[in-house]
């Protein structure tokens, strides 16, 4: 079996998480890349799965939903062959993506809040989800998840909605989709 790797995230971009953040921090997963949102992954994730009740209904829960939604653009495409050959249907590709979204909400908080320096997700954030994968392909999953981070970053930081660090504050842009 192959070396099978973890990717450590961090953010280059002040703007995306307010002041106060780690300025140590930087983006290690490459140059970043404008990202448009593929329909398909507005059709296949459900906004409703990043709230269970309109409190929840918060910038960084849109944040993490606009997260899921670069997952499924940026792992459906390049791997959907992988994926055919394993049995994963969309609605699988849709789930496990959304999955590693609201994972992310622990961390995105802690780096935030100055607890932790950077962000890493391994093989553990989707072991559930997917059957067991080859080393390469392990990693060609991991390269797709640290493009759509670096992607969706890229676009936070131009964005004017501050999902980040005003992450409490109620998000109208869940208003209407369901």
């Amino acid at each position: 079996m192959g070396f099978v790797r973890s990717r450590t995230l961090k953010c280059e971009e002040s703007s995306v998480f307010g002041e106060g953040w780690n300025e140590q921090a930087t983006l290690l997963v490459g140059p970043s890349s404008e990202r448009s949102i593929n329909m398909a992954a507005v059709e296949m994730i459900n906004s409703s799965e990043f709230y269970s009740s309109d409190s929840e209904r918060t910038k960084l829960n849109w944040f993490l939903y606009e997260l899921a939604m670069a997952f499924y653009d940026e792992v459906e495409k390049p791997l959907i062959k992988m994926f055919k050959a394993k049995g994963i249907k969309k609605a699988d590709i849709a789930k496990f993506s959304t999955h590693c979204a609201l994972e992310m909400q622990g961390p995105v908080c802690d780096f935030t809040d100055g607890k932790i320096d950077h962000i890493e997700f391994g093989g553990e954030l989707f072991a559930d989800y997917l059957p067991p994968l080859s080393a390469k392909n392990h990693n060609r999953l991991m390269d797709a998840l640290a493009k759509a981070w670096d992607g969706h970053l890229a676009m936070c930081g131009i964005c004017p909605t501050r999902c980040i660090s005003e992450r409490d504050k109620y998000c109208t842009m869940f208003d209407g989709l369901e």
